[in-house]
C-alpha cells in the first residue's frame, strides 16, 4: 500500500494540471470565439458600407450620364440660359 500511495499522489497531481490546462484553453476558445464573432459583424458592416458607396457612386455617374444626354439633346443657346439665368 505505501507504494502506491506516491503514484496515487502524482497522478491526482497530474489530473489538477491537466484540469487547470483544460480550462485555460476554454477561456481561449472563448475568446476566440467572441473574436470571430466581432470580426464577422464588421465584415457585415464594411460591405454593407461598400456596397451604399458604390450605389451612391452609381447614382452620381448615372446622373452625370443624363445630364450630358440631355446638354447634348437641347440647343446651345437654352443649354446656356440653363446655366446663366
Amino acid at each position: 500500500m505505501l507504494c502506491v500511495l506516491p503514484y496515487l499522489t502524482y497522478c491526482l497531481m497530474q489530473f489538477q494540471k491537466m484540469e487547470t490546462k483544460m480550462s485555460f484553453l476554454a477561456e481561449v476558445e472563448n475568446l476566440v470565439l467572441r473574436s470571430r464573432e466581432l470580426t464577422e459583424k464588421m465584415r457585415k458592416k464594411l460591405l454593407l458600407e461598400r456596397n451604399a458607396i458604390m450605389a451612391s457612386r452609381m447614382a452620381a455617374a448615372a446622373s452625370r450620364i443624363n445630364q450630358r444626354w440631355v446638354q447634348a439633346r437641347l440647343p446651345v443657346a437654352l443649354v446656356r440660359q440653363l446655366r446663366h439665368p
